[in-house]
């Protein structure tokens, strides 16, 4: 019957679902799909479809009073009358919860959906659901698993901090993009207040995480995958979900803890102790396989193997750190073997997911400590004959600056000399690291992903993450140019860099010269990019002696490279002078200002950036 009853429904929704005109372009078996893929991984133009919008009801209608979701709901298939009936009556009652993506899944969809269609009551949905979770979250900054929470004695874990199935790691994951400002909710024009109160939340939530976490012998170790929400102690759920070191969703917890970015000392300790954890507790020599047993069912059992990959326990005893499993009588035993039938088979009890923290950590590891070494980039003057010549083949180099900038965990800025024959840099990419390229002499073919360009004087290059470049010598004459690299402290965004234009390359003279009272000016780009929310680059030009404009402060860090001429440059109160090659460095938030210092005509690029 319940086969004939699911045959029913799908027909009924391929008939209700599809438009003629989308027949090709929507996926016919996506009814059968699991809820969360239909939610979030259609193809981007499904979500402006007829069959969204009518999915989008569903959601409207089951969203409970108080803003969140009930899990494990088909909401991507019809609702018959009745139970239309009942999720109406039922939005007062409690079920609202974070548990198997709920909640998450739902917004995540509206933001799809509303991207399409701009329909109002989407937005207030959202809003309501994002809501929901400010005020779910505890004052110590974890979150329930169903908010309010259920009661009785069999379901009172339901109120413990969960990061059972990563349930408040997806939270925070979700919130660090609203904070951000993803582009996947640029739609909903989510006001500042609201992103300041999403960090606000995520930042509670890190403490929490790392006011729980075990520890043993004064060593951080990793979680249990619920707390007392009073006490933070490790805390059982259902009978056979005891008190724990938790495999499974401590590898979760360590990953976010990773993407953080400019992590403090606290946060990268907690890494590091869950990391000699998972190093420590990692089971070899044996995988998990399945046997026919004697009533013809498939059974999970345990075979040796010298060449399986390392695997995790889900559940470790707090006391002796060794693997156990239970039935639902809570009774810890030591083998999977040991345990019935329906418990071994209807449970992972192990996992393999800690093994993607220890792939990641070394790079990680390697990161943290270049940032804990750099030092933070002083505002001044940085001269171009001050900076030592390294000489290698055929080439020279000068380091102009190193170190950390408010926005930047991670910025240099060198130039290379490279003479007449010169063999051209190695074709390489940038895993994490965004270049800006200034020619200062010669010509430069500079060749990304296969599309090439030739550069002149005050050309430039602007280069995306991950894209495969190389630059060659192409004049009769040196070709020398600056390099400025840098990681930002937020999350790297590719798909924002590619979308605002990608990588560029362009020439001083195929931009037009804009003439001013005091001189003029190209404006090369102002745009988005994978690092920075803002960038802006252009040149001016002072025919005579006096300040470009009044001397002003701004939330952009700023650099201005002098092209030719005489300048003088007020930092903070402090005077500098530059002439061609020097560089200025201004913080963010400090009051500056430039001026030529000649009666002769001065350039320089500026170029700053958020």
């Amino acid at each position: 019957m319940k086969s004939i009853y699911l045959i029913i429904i799908a027909a009924a929704l391929t008939t209700c679902f599809s438009t003629p005109n989308q027949s090709q372009d929507i996926p016919d078996s996506y009814l059968n799909m699991d809820w969360k893929k239909v939610a979030t991984q259609m193809p981007a133009n499904w979500y402006g479809s007829e069959e969204a919008k009518l999915v989008a009801e569903n959601i409207l209608l089951s969203q409970k009073d108080i803003g969140g979701w009930a899990k494990n709901k088909p909401f991507h298939h019809l609702f018959s009358e009745s139970e239309k009936e009942n999720f109406l009556k039922g939005k007062a009652e409690i079920g609202a919860m974070f548990d198997n993506d709920a909640t998450i899944t739902e917004l995540r969809f509206l933001a799809k959906v509303h991207s399409h269609f701009k329909d109002s009551r989407y937005q207030q949905a959202f809003e309501k659901g994002l809501n929901y979770i400010f005020i779910s979250q505890y004052e110590n900054g974890g979150w329930p698993q169903f908010f309010p929470v259920r009661e009785g004695e069999g379901v009172a874990y339901s109120g413990h901090i969960t990061y059972n199935d990563n349930a408040m790691v997806n939270i925070m994951v979700f919130l660090d993009e609203i904070a951000t400002g993803d582009e996947a909710y640029t739609s909903l024009k989510i006001k500042s207040d609201i992103k300041a109160k999403a960090q606000i939340a995520f930042d509670k939530g890190v403490q929490c995480i790392l006011n729980t976490q075990i520890i043993i012998e004064d060593q951080p170790t990793v979680w249990c995958a619920q707390h007392d929400a009073t006490t933070l102690a490790p805390a059982k759920a259902r009978k056979y979900e005891l008190e724990s070191f938790s495999g499974a969703e401590s590898a979760g917890i360590t990953l976010l803890l990773m993407d953080i970015d400019d992590p403090s000392e606290e946060i990268i300790a907690a890494v590091h102790g869950a990391v000699n954890w998972f190093k420590n507790h990692k089971i070899e020599g044996i995988r998990v396989d399945t046997e026919i047993d004697q009533d013809g069912k498939k059974d999970k059992i345990i075979v040796e193997d010298k060449n399986a990959a390392p695997m995790w326990a889900r559940f470790y005893d707090l006391e002796t750190a060794k693997p156990f499993f239970c039935d639902r009588d809570g009774i810890k035993k030591s083998a999977l073997a040991e345990i019935g039938y329906e418990r071994r088979n209807g449970y992972r009890w192990y996992i393999n997911s800690p093994a993607k923290v220890l792939e990641q950590y070394p790079e990680w590891d390697k990161k943290t400590s270049q940032m804990a070494q750099l030092e933070p980039v002083n505002s001044g003057v940085y001269k171009w004959a001050d900076h030592p010549v390294e000489v290698g083949e055929l080439r020279e180099s000068r380091k102009i600056l190193e170190g950390e900038s408010p926005h930047f965990e991670y910025l240099e800025i060198h130039a290379t000399t490279q003479f007449p024959g010169a063999k051209p840099s190695t074709a390489h990419a940038n895993e994490d690291i965004e270049e800006c390229i200034i020619v200062k002499e010669g010509l430069m073919e500079v060749t990304i992903e296969g599309r090439s360009a030739i550069l002149g004087p005050a050309g430039v290059v602007l280069l995306m993450p991950q894209q495969m470049h190389s630059l060659k010598n192409v004049g009769d004459s040196n070709l020398t140019y600056y390099v400025m690299r840098y990681r930002s402290k937020k999350k790297m965004k590719l798909e924002r860099g590619q979308t605002s234009g990608g990588s560029l390359m362009l020439n001083a003279d195929s931009l037009t010269f804009r003439q001013s009272a005091r001189g003029g000016g190209r404006a090369y780009f102002d745009r988005s990019t994978a690092m920075c929310e803002r960038f802006e680059m252009h040149v001016t030009q002072l025919n005579r002696k006096g300040p470009s404009h009044r001397p002003h402060a701004h939330e952009e860090s700023e650099i201005i490279l002098v092209l030719s001429g005489a300048t003088e440059m007020t930092i903070d109160g402090k005077e500098y002078k530059g002439t061609a090659g020097d560089f200025y460095f201004m913080d963010a938030q400090l009051h500056h200002g430039v001026r030529n210092a000649t009666d002769e005509p001065c350039s320089y690029f500026a170029f700053k950036w958020k």
